[in-house]
């Protein structure tokens, strides 16, 4: 976006833009996503630090930061606009690839595209809102329904995109994405609109097709455009698969243990000393950015679970069809690996934390693996506390994503249950295994997967949906 003609003067923009895309209220992950917007809607506001933290607070500087810490969060595109009260840093997420049309997943999907770019405008949103209330700042977030400005204004004021014959669009996608904003006090460097003189045609030229500027290239875009939706974004079907682990496991003689085991909840309980009992609370929630992403993390956990329809939809009877459709979903949620396999009494904690007894009561495990990102783990320094924000995104991301695919088999008729990072039945390592997602290693309890290594966190869904591993 950085190679497009600007304007010197202020966006052209009379009124709200007409949309052509099918909304379809009633679609499944339109009804399923309610519940997580609602809450969503309940964290657009917070509390403000009483000092600002001790960084370059200079509008350049600022600015940087919040498009980085965007684009780390996976948002599409990022424009700033001053406001009357400060500025507004605007989000664009395209829309995701529906999945084929012989693919069950697709009428659950089709029609509710709006719904995932609020789920996903939402997360970006409040995250970024709360890092700058950490950082001092008032702000708030808005997105779909829940936002006090016209998004669309800002997306024109900000560069993002302009109206033509009455529909808002974009140089490079065109008008398949949705919009986002955090409006804020902050003194941010704006970006100045497009020039609404310039033909669009003319900018996806050969600078786009192959990443002028090392931004993602079309020819990569298109590259994955052509990849069946059920396969995730790296090449895992090209991997060698045998009926057994590498690893030996005897089924009959693995314990199974209680939740208490782990080893975060040992230091809690102060088992690996005093230290590790102090630390525990603010070990990721030293860096404000993850600390951001805590709250969401924390108040989605009761979604992970609900009840289920009291019907099975039809046509969900084949085990091979049905596991190509979760697995597009997955990937059209965000996932970035996925694999299914059983869910082994070994892989099941024996009590929860508070002592329950935990019986296991689903066949199938669908297990999702997030990665933490390449750019940001080579940019690392190794003590900037990047790490836990790293982690988080992939556990705030893997709740949501999981327990919103949970929701939508359970109103097809099937029980499912999302475990993540914070809150889970299951063990997950094992789970990851049998899933086909990597191996054993000797760096530690961990697997490791052919194209991202460690470099991934991972969240389970368990259902007794028949789905074949």
């Amino acid at each position: 976006m950085e190679f497009i003609d600007r304007s010197d003067g202020v966006g052209e923009y009379s009124a709200p833009p007409k949309s052509t895309a099918e909304v379809r209220d009633d679609a499944l992950l339109a009804r399923c996503a309610e519940p997580f917007l609602e809450l969503a809607s309940s964290l657009r506001d917070g509390d403000v630090a009483t000092e600002l933290a001790p960084l370059d607070h200079s509008p350049e500087a600022l600015a940087r930061q919040m498009k980085a810490a965007a684009y780390f969060l996976d948002t599409s595109m990022v424009g700033i606009c001053a406001t009357d009260d400060g500025s507004a840093i605007v989000l664009l997420i395209e829309h995701p690839r529906l999945p084929e049309k012989d693919n069950p997943a697709r009428a659950w999907i089709e029609g509710a595209e709006h719904s995932h770019v609020a789920l996903r405008g939402s997360e970006v949103a409040n995250t970024l809102a709360g890092y700058l209330r950490w950082l001092g700042y008032p702000a708030k977030a808005h997105f779909a329904d829940a936002s006090d400005v016209d998004l669309a204004e800002l997306a024109v004021d900000s560069g993002l995109a302009e109206v033509r014959r009455g529909q808002l669009t974009n140089p490079f996608v065109g008008a398949a994405f949705g919009l986002a904003a955090v409006t804020t006090g902050a003194p941010l460097m704006a970006d100045r609109p497009l020039d609404a003189k310039r033909h669009r045609i003319f900018d996806r030229v050969l600078g786009y097709w192959f990443g002028r500027g090392g931004a993602v290239s079309g020819l990569e875009k298109l590259k994955h455009s052509l990849r069946p939706t059920h396969l995730s974004r790296y090449p895992m079907e090209r991997i060698r698969r045998v009926k057994e682990p590498t690893t030996l496991i005897r089924e009959d003689e693995v314990p199974r243990v209680p939740s208490r085991a782990g080893f975060f909840s040992r230091a809690a309980h102060g088992d690996l000393g005093d230290k590790a009992k102090r630390e525990v609370p603010r070990f990721a929630g030293k860096h404000p950015f993850a600390e951001a992403m805590e709250v969401l993390m924390e108040a989605q956990l009761p979604l992970q679970d609900g009840a289920t329809a009291p019907r099975n939809a039809p046509g969900l009877t084949e085990p091979e069809a049905n596991a190509r459709a979760v697995k597009s979903l997955c990937y059209a949620l965000g996932a970035d690996l996925f694999g299914i396999c059983e869910a082994k009494p070994y892989a099941w904690y024996s009590h929860d934390p508070e002592g329950k007894e935990i019986e296991p009561d689903h066949c199938y495990a669908i297990v999702m693996l997030f990665d933490q990102g390449y750019a940001t783990m080579e940019g690392s320094s190794g003590d900037d506390w990047i790490s836990g924000a790293q982690s988080y995104r992939a556990y705030m991301r893997g709740g949501q994503i999981g327990s919103v695919a949970a929701a939508m088999l359970r109103d097809l008729g099937h029980d499912a249950r999302c475990h993540s990072a914070y809150k889970g039945q299951v063990l997950q390592i094992p789970l990851v295994l049998l899933a086909g997602l990597g191996e054993l290693s000797r760096i530690g309890e961990l697997v490791l997967n052919p194209f991202v290594g460690p470099r991934f966190k991972s969240a389970v869904i368990t259902t007794d949906l028949p789905l074949q591993p």
